[in-house]
């Protein structure tokens, strides 16, 4: 795939609507327009998505840990009652 710069025209008007000034949106544009990429921003997802698998997995994993250990306890009071 072919790099191609990131439209700046949309990269404004979204920092506008999200509430930069002018200034300052004109300026980031600006900064940032030489260096991104829709090879870099389709890389830095893959990153993001990435971390977010591991993240997913780790709930995951607390989760079916405190399930057991709630099983464990429902079962130890079980027996203390009977």
């Amino acid at each position: 795939m072919a790099a191609s710069t990131f439209d700046s025209r949309q990269a404004y008007n979204r920092l506008r609507e999200g509430g930069i000034d002018e200034p300052a949106a004109d300026a980031v544009v600006e900064i940032l327009s030489p260096f991104v990429t829709r090879d870099i921003l389709q890389a830095e997802l893959a990153i993001v998505r990435a971390e977010l698998a591991n993240v997913q997995v780790r709930i995951i994993t607390f989760v079916a840990a405190l399930n057991i250990g709630i099983a464990t306890i429902a079962v130890a009071v079980a027996a203390l009652v009977t």
